[in-house]
């Protein structure tokens, strides 16, 4: 016989992380990324959904390119492949220019803005 917990169907709550925490709210934006954010949210709330989303997708990009973050510090700071990851990131998720600059270790918003509407100005 099935806990009553299992068959009102609330089957794996016990991931290991409690709400509010950030595994919490990378799993909850990984779980709802397709749906639109409910506009009845606090702005706060929002924003840290919408964070956890972009870094979800800033993850998969790494891991598809087979990059570490630790490859973000790179010299020079404009290597084609992080402009592309940066496009990329920007493209899924719409994440903000200024997040990408500060997560992807851009010098500022204007390499971001260039290079997205100019992608072929990148150098190697």
């Amino acid at each position: 016989m099935k806990p009553p917990w299992a068959r009102e169907g609330l089957v794996g709550l016990g991931k290991g992380w409690a709400i509010g925490s950030l595994a919490w709210r990378r799993a909850l934006a990984e779980e709802h990324a397709a749906r639109a954010l409910i506009t009845g949210l606090p702005r706060t709330e929002r924003m840290e959904l919408r964070e956890a989303s972009w870094q979800a997708n800033l993850a998969a990009g790494l891991a598809e390119s087979r990059k570490l973050p630790s490859d973000l510090k790179t010299k020079p700071v404009k290597p084609a492949w992080k402009i592309d990851l940066a496009l990329q990131v920007r493209r899924q998720s719409k994440a903000s220019i200024s997040w990408l600059v500060e997560n992807l270790d851009f010098g500022s918003p204007a390499t971001v803005r260039v290079y997205r509407l100019h992608p072929r100005r990148v150098k190697n």
